[in-house]
């Protein structure tokens, strides 16, 4: 079923009424159509029904069916450098609760920012900045949500799972887009000044920490415990002869 855009814009809170919004029936991805674009405001919306180009961390291909998940980005300009690691906290706390309330569903966050259930991706998330000055940057944050699809392609099958899969209901994609809007700029009004708040909150839905992982960084696989995510976004992980800080990568629990 195609996004209702004009219904969408009448579940935004009040704050949120004059941000710009753009919708495509189809587009090659909306990260990349905002990474090109120059002249939007502050803050734009970007929401597409399929991405003929979608994609996520490591440039990997984002299957998406037509008219069943939720694929959009958040443009940012203005952000000040200092706040660039924090955007990964808010993003994947804002998809986690928006799911948890309008849902009721309790998803966990694998590190950096996925969300996942019994280790199957739910929702995948992609930040991308370009850097104007000393002291700011234009963010672009890309979140694609797997809300009604039932089937995926054979090579991410049995590590991919959506909404309706576990809940076993058709799940409106208006409400949860606005109901993670909302409170995405709610996080972002509060990310200087109680981001204490954020990554306390951030840690308590992780999954892994103080359990053995191995993290995937290029080419090389390091293993031991992750013994934490720090205020940098960097996970921390203790092997057999040190500690070793990864600010991106690839984790996977090891069960023993």
């Amino acid at each position: 079923m195609k996004f209702n855009i004009e219904y969408f814009k009448t579940l935004l809170p009040e704050n949120l009424q004059s941000i710009e919004i753009e919708y495509f029936d189809e587009i090659d991805s909306t990260n990349s159509y905002l990474l090109h674009r120059k002249d939007f405001l502050d803050r734009i919306l970007v929401i597409a029904d399929f991405q003929t180009a979608g994609r996520g961390r490591f440039n990997r291909k984002w299957y998406s069916n037509p008219g069943e998940n939720l694929m959009f980005s958040i443009g940012l300009k203005n952000v000040d450098l200092a706040d660039l690691p924090k955007l990964s906290f808010i993003t994947s706390l804002s998809v986690q609760e928006a799911i948890e309330e309008t849902l009721n569903l309790q998803l966990k966050i694998k590190w950096p920012n996925d969300l996942i259930s019994d280790n199957k991706k739910v929702c995948g998330i992609l930040i991308e900045t370009q850097i104007q000055n000393i002291e700011k940057a234009k963010v672009v944050i890309g979140i694609g949500i797997n809300v009604n699809q039932t089937n995926f392609p054979d090579e991410i099958k049995d590590k991919s799972t959506s909404l309706k899969l576990l809940l076993k209901i058709e799940i409106n994609r208006e409400i949860l887009l606005s109901k993670i809007l909302d409170l995405y700029f709610k996080y972002i009004n509060i990310i200087s000044s109680d981001f204490e708040t954020i990554y306390q909150k951030y840690k308590s839905k992780c999954t892994g920490i103080g359990q053995k992982v191995s993290v995937l960084f290029g080419d090389n696989i390091y293993t031991g415990i992750l013994s934490d995510i720090n205020r940098s976004g960097e996970l921390e992980l203790l092997t057999e002869n040190s500690k070793i800080s990864f600010n991106s990568g690839e984790i996977t629990i090891i069960k023993e």
